[in-house]
């Protein structure tokens, strides 16, 4: 590829990250409350798109429930599903970090490990569950 088409590239990807972004606002503006994504959504952009290109700042964040999920992994360019603890967790702080944010408003399972038995990953965020809170709450008293 050339230098000029990899230039062109690049600012047709920022043109249409920037539409991308005022679709969000626009969508935010007129009353949408909830936005809902997932790990492995575009090909694993639609977090970062979200959180570190500026999609919920300014305000936003604190208009809107935000939803993201867990459960599908890419391994040697296949997909799996997972839900094994320690997957679960890094899933979370990955997507946390690529989010931006510091708490989640609603963390889920998008396909079930039909692999591992699913009294796992209950018991899983049954324990994790009162960390979370509490970290959330935390987080909300030294704002």
């Amino acid at each position: 590829m050339s230098t000029t088409n990899n230039h062109h590239l690049q600012a047709e990807t920022l043109f249409n990250i920037s539409k991308q972004i005022k679709l969000i606002h626009y969508t935010i503006n007129v009353g949408v409350t909830f936005l809902e994504t997932s790990d492995i959504y575009d090909p694993k952009t639609n977090e970062t798109l979200l959180g570190k290109l500026q999609a919920l700042k300014g305000g936003i964040r604190e208009k809107m429930e935000l939803a993201t999920k867990f459960g599908i992994r890419e391994v040697n360019g296949a997909r799996e599903y997972c839900g094994d603890p320690e997957y679960v967790r890094t899933a979370c702080e990955a997507s946390l970090e690529k989010l931006g944010v510091d708490c989640i408003d609603l963390y889920y399972q998008h396909r079930i490990d039909t692999c591992l038995p699913i009294e796992i990953i209950v018991n899983f965020f049954l324990l994790t569950r009162s960390f979370i809170q509490t970290f959330c709450s935390s987080l909300e008293l030294q704002e």
